[in-house]
Order: structure tokens, then sequence, then C-alpha cells
């Protein structure tokens, strides 16, 4: 994967995230001495000048649900990016100064057991987003790189950077990373709620693999060349390193998908991300 070089705090986790290479932006330099004094009003003017992301939004899998339950999408207007029922649309994200959401193009484990369905569904989210764009274009673009993302704030849009959580989407055959890449993906985590052709889940007790399977070794392999992230979010523990796009560190909370302490230390040539989760203790 091309080393990253990251200028805070313009472009933050975002650049990591997406996989690229230096990027600019606006800088804040020299602005403290304007900063408001109370907290609340000093964090809604911080976040409106830096570039922030969320690494997983939900957005894409739950309209799908509701198409295919009710046969359309009443939640959201896609003439507006703006929805009375879920908890993103393009008002709120502004108005919080978030700027690249990642859609999160989730695969189900369920669908690993019919060949083709995994990547049929990505495909078919994927085409979803693209019609979160194409019906507010003058607010939405697909981010494919830190360059876009400065130029979408730039012209306040939000940007829909993605993420395929399980890559069981790449079925047995390595074309398609390249063939999601081509499509905007720029992480991927390589398995979800059971171990898939490419490793084991944290999940799942069977440790098919005992770690990476051989093809799972090539996937790596791929998606470091065409430069999409690794993300090993619900992995075993035996199948690690990478990058965690929604997890915690272990001991707070202690979850299958939380990994170990000792696999967040510093590694070279890794970027890694590691998110303080608020979850009920019960």
């Amino acid at each position: 994967m091309t080393s990253l070089r990251i200028r805070l705090p313009h472009v933050l986790a975002a650049v990591a995230l997406l996989a690229g290479c230096r990027a600019g932006g606006p800088s804040t330099a020299g602005e403290a001495g304007r900063e408001p004094t109370d907290l609340p009003t000093r964090a809604r003017s911080l976040a409106q000048r830096v570039l922030i992301a969320d690494g997983h939004i939900d957005l894409p899998h739950r309209l799908l649900a509701e198409r295919e339950a009710l046969g359309a999408i009443r939640s959201w207007d896609f003439a507006t990016g703006t929805s009375t029922v879920r908890d993103f649309d393009y008002e709120r994200a502004r108005a919080g100064g978030l700027n690249a959401p990642f859609m999160s193009i989730y695969v189900p484990s369920e669908h690993q057991k019919t060949p083709g369905k995994s990547k049929a569904v990505a495909d078919e989210l994927i085409d979803l987003v693209e019609e979160i764009v194409r019906g507010a274009p003058s607010r939405f673009a697909i981010a494919r790189s830190p360059r876009d993302l400065a130029a979408h704030q730039a012209d306040g849009k939000v940007s829909l950077p993605m993420g395929i959580e399980n890559a069981s989407a790449f079925e047995d055959n390595l074309a398609l990373v390249a063939h999601f890449h081509a499509r905007g993906v720029r992480y991927a985590t390589l398995t979800h709620s059971k171990d898939n052709e490419i490793c084991d889940s944290s999940y799942d007790e069977t440790a098919t693999w005992k770690g990476l399977s051989p093809f799972g070794r090539e996937v790596i392999g791929a998606m470091n060349r065409v430069g999409m992230m690794i993300d090993v979010r619900p992995i075993s523990r035996s199948s690690l390193p990478g990058t965690c796009s929604e997890c915690g560190v272990r001991s707070r909370p202690s979850l299958p998908r939380t990994p170990r302490s000792e696999a967040q230390r510093p590694m070279p040539k890794m970027v890694a991300r590691v998110a303080l989760k608020r979850m009920p203790t019960e």
C-alpha cells in the first residue's frame, strides 16, 4: 500500500481510510487566538473547519431492505437527500460538520451459501449509493481520493466514500478486488459473522482456516496493490493485522469483534484507527 504522509488536522483519519496519498486542504494554523471561549461553540466552529469522516454508515443496507419489504423507499427523499426517519441525511451531516460518511456496503454472511449472491448484493448496494448521488448531485458526491474530499468540502457537498462490510463480495475471484475498487470501494472488512473464503471470523468458533486462507493472502496482496484498506474489525485474532473501522479496545467493552490490545500496537507499514465506542455494559 502507498505510504501515507498525513498533515493534521485538515484531513484527519479520512486520508488513511481512503488509502490515498498526501492531501491538501484549508489550514487552521493561526486561528487559535480567534477561538470562542465556550466549549460547545468552539466544538461547532472546529467541526465546520476540519474534515470529518465517519467510517461506517448503514444507510444503503437499510434503504435496500425497505425497498425489498415495501416495494419502494419512503424514508429517504432522493431529490433533497433528506430524511425524517433515518439518523443520517444531508442537512444533519452539514449541520454537524460531517464531510465523509463511509457508506457501508454490508453483505450478510448468509449470502455466502449461494455462489454469486454476495457480489450481486454488494453491487446492488453500490447502485443505491449512486442513486442517492444522482438524486441530489449538488449535495452528494462519491469520493475516491483525499483530493475528492477537499473538492467536495469546498463545494458544500457531502462525500460518500464506500467500504465493503464482508469481503465475501469478492467471492472466489481475485479480479473482483479491482472491480469494487473501480466502483469506489476504499476499504473492505475481510469477513463478518461467519468464516468465509478469506479468513476466520471472531464470531465463528469453527476456525476453518486457523487465520487467513491461501486465497485470503492473495486478496490482501490485491487490496494492497489497488490501494484498498484492509479492515480487520470482526476477524479472528489469528487473522490480524489491519485497520479497525468500528471497534473498541478489548477491555472496554469486551466483544468478539474487539481485537486484543497487543494487536493495536504500532506496526510497520500500517495505518491503524481504533474507535472508543460508547455501548451498554449489559
